[in-house]
């Protein structure tokens, strides 16, 4: 077989363990043999462009995701990541993910973006979350529905803030100035 058979094999194994799948769950919903899809990972067969796309599918990725070579995806020129601004609905705030493959990532690093007055929320990860205030000041309100309390917080330039899992957090633009927030998100 070619050098390509073997890195494109070893690639979907890697995203296939990412994914907490066995060789016999993929070939069940694929539909293939246990023994063709081992082979595949080895790089000891290639794979028809209908199988291909079925376990592609399966794994929720693009035939982009699998020839993109790692070494580029480790980097994310400034200004060119995914934007995530339906997560904040009509704030008008905006998210740029920092890293590329968010699926196989064990956190999502995003750089917040909120204009002056406005703000996010409430909303929830499934997550901790870490913010670092890039610029700007802002208002973060803490709620927690099952204790019924909220938790309020006044955060400058250069403070950060870690935030548990289930928490609910609105994020206030408290000045007249743009807002950048790095916040990192941990996947669970």
């Amino acid at each position: 077989m070619e050098e390509y058979d073997i890195a494109y094999g070893q690639k979907l194994k890697k995203i296939r363990k990412a994914n907490n799948m066995t060789l016999k769950e993929v070939a069940e919903k694929v539909p293939c043999s246990v023994p063709f899809l081992s082979m595949l990972e080895n790089g000891r067969t290639g794979i028809t462009l209908d199988k291909l796309q079925r376990l592609l599918g399966l794994y929720n990725i693009t035939v982009t995701d699998l020839v993109e070579d790692d070494d580029i995806s480790r980097v994310v020129p400034a200004g060119t990541g995914s934007h995530l601004d339906h997560e904040f609905g009509e704030s008008h705030a905006e998210a740029e993910l920092l890293c590329h493959d968010i699926q196989n990532k064990q956190m999502r690093p995003m750089l917040v973006t909120i204009p002056p007055h406005s703000k996010i929320g409430p909303v929830t990860q499934k997550g901790k979350e870490y913010a670092y205030i890039l610029s700007g000041h802002i208002k973060l309100t803490l709620s927690n529905p099952s204790k019924a309390s909220k938790e309020y917080y006044y955060l400058n330039t250069g403070d950060s803030i870690t935030i548990e899992h289930g928490l609910f957090r609105t994020i206030e633009n408290i000045s007249d100035e743009i807002v950048q927030l790095l916040v990192v998100v941990s996947q669970m």
